[in-house]
């Protein structure tokens, strides 16, 4: 995983380009290990790189912000959680958006040549295992990650179950609707929970997230952004992020 010299978080301004740089550390040794392998591995880690950087989402930043909303203000800087691990930790989120993407181009009754496929499958489930590990590297403190595994776990359950629901969708056996997790409201509350925040700022950042993938308008979005227990700062980061896409 990348250290500090390769990583300079700075500020919050530098937020997305720290993610960037953690996952283009954290994929060029997983380059390197797989075309150890076999050189022809290098074309997964391709897909993955080519699906991170083409479409970033905002998902990461969505986190970064839950978390410093709901910092306690007289925490001293780099405890209990060090705000560099912070960033490092939360591009796991793209890989996890990665995965998703992969998988959902597995069509029920794929149409194609078949390597593509494959590809996509292989592509996907490296992403998810990859996820995790960043997480794990990014130099969170154990009883952190232990704190936020429950978050974590029910995060990327709700990824597959979502990725399941899509599938029957696309094969005409159900009818649209919400997903089964709000990838953005995840986001955010794994975020909140990297902080430690109590049950109703989880919730509160699980309810922004909901109306954000839902489109809701504007008002809504403010207002449960206003209600939320988080940190001044954090509102208006989150209510610029809201008006430039999640």
């Amino acid at each position: 995983m990348a250290d500090s010299a390769t990583v300079a978080a700075s500020g919050p301004d530098t937020l997305d380009a720290d993610v960037t740089a953690a996952l283009a550390a954290f994929l060029a040794a997983k380059r390197a290990e797989l075309t150890a392998m076999h050189p022809a591995l290098a074309a997964v880690v391709d897909e993955i790189e080519q699906r991170c950087t083409g479409s970033p989402s905002r998902r990461p930043a969505y986190a970064y912000w839950a978390w410093r909303g709901c910092a306690p203000a007289d925490a001293p800087a780099g405890a209990p959680v060090d705000d560099l691990a912070v960033r490092r930790a939360l591009s796991a989120l793209e890989l996890l958006r990665v995965a998703a993407v992969e998988h959902a181009d597995v069509a029920p009754e794929p149409v194609g040549p078949v390597p593509a496929i494959g590809r996509a499958i292989l592509s996907g489930d490296l992403a998810l295992i990859w996820s995790a590990e960043v997480l794990t590297t990014a130099g969170l403190p154990e009883e952190t990650l232990e704190a936020i595994g429950p978050v974590w776990d029910a995060l990327r359950t709700g990824l597959a179950a979502g990725s399941y629901l899509d599938l029957l969708r696309a094969a005409g056996g159900l009818d649209r609707g919400a997903p089964a997790e709000s990838p953005t409201g995840s986001a955010l509350r794994l975020g909140a929970a990297l902080a430690g925040a109590d049950a109703a700022a989880l919730e509160a950042c699980a309810r922004i997230g909901t109306l954000l993938d839902e489109g809701a308008d504007a008002e809504r979005i403010n207002g449960a952004v206003a209600a939320a227990p988080l940190a001044e700062e954090a509102r208006e980061a989150l209510l610029a992020l809201s008006s430039s896409g999640s």
